[in-house]
């Protein structure tokens, strides 16, 4: 590859889903990359069934390169900043420091982004914004893991994915972080959620870290490890 990356190729036959998802366990996988189709309107238009099922089994971390991702994507690693979004669900917490320990072992930028209903904007008084942006600085120091210069950014938008793909573009991110609360993707009462948008329409990748309602870290008295702790985010 000319990336310097080496790589092995297996070919298998079955089940596509099944076949991943015991390669996952196989291998003790802690990372997949998975690719998507134009969204058409629906959960399975925008992922396909085999996505759609991995996403829904896996407990690893998942970079998923939509449509216009893929277009763009260059075949050499952008230097752009990783943007973590997040409405600060408590399961959200955990999701953070994969996003500080990806910046921290790559030197890039961490942004942190919440995003405010637009009616809130035309207040003058610009308490809310400080007070979570305040908010977003003390989740990255919750982190173990110390990166430089983190930016917290609390915005405004009518529509919560058009605003987090707007704010990435702008800025030219490489990644973007969401934590993601498993049955809330998937959830039958939610026909687009807010992730599929953002991965569909994202000029580049998203990491999504997956977790059941469970591993809430407020309604459970055991420590839940950061690759199994999920944020419902704005996903529901």
């Amino acid at each position: 590859m000319g990336l310097g990356i080496s790589c092995t190729t297996q070919l298998e036959s079955g089940v596509p889903a099944e076949k991943i998802l015991a390669a996952i366990e196989e291998g003790q996988i802690d990372f997949l990359i998975l690719g998507t189709s134009e969204l058409r309107g629906s959960k399975r238009g925008a992922f396909g069934p085999t996505a759609e099922q991995v996403m829904r089994e896996s407990n690893c971390l998942i970079m998923t390169v939509g449509p216009v991702a893929a277009d763009l994507v260059s075949t050499h690693p952008s230097e752009g900043p990783v943007v973590f979004a997040t409405d600060f669900h408590s399961v959200t917490r955990q999701a953070i420091k994969d996003a500080v320990c990806y910046c921290k072992s790559l030197g890039l930028q961490l942004h942190c982004l919440h995003v405010l209903p637009r009616a809130l904007q035309s207040s003058h008084d610009n308490t809310l914004p400080e007070v979570l942006t305040a908010a977003l600085k003390h989740l990255v120091a919750t982190s173990e893991v110390l990166i430089e210069k983190p930016l917290c950014s609390v915005i405004y938008g009518s529509e919560i994915s058009n605003a987090i793909v707007d704010y990435c573009r702008q800025q030219g991110a490489s990644l973007i972080f969401l934590g993601v609360r498993r049955n809330s993707i998937f959830s039958p009462d939610d026909p687009l959620p807010i992730v599929f948008r953002v991965i569909t329409e994202a000029s580049c990748p998203v990491v999504t870290v997956l977790c059941d309602a469970e591993a809430d870290p407020e309604l459970t008295s055991h420590p839940v490890p950061s690759k199994s702790a999920v944020p419902q985010s704005f996903l529901q």
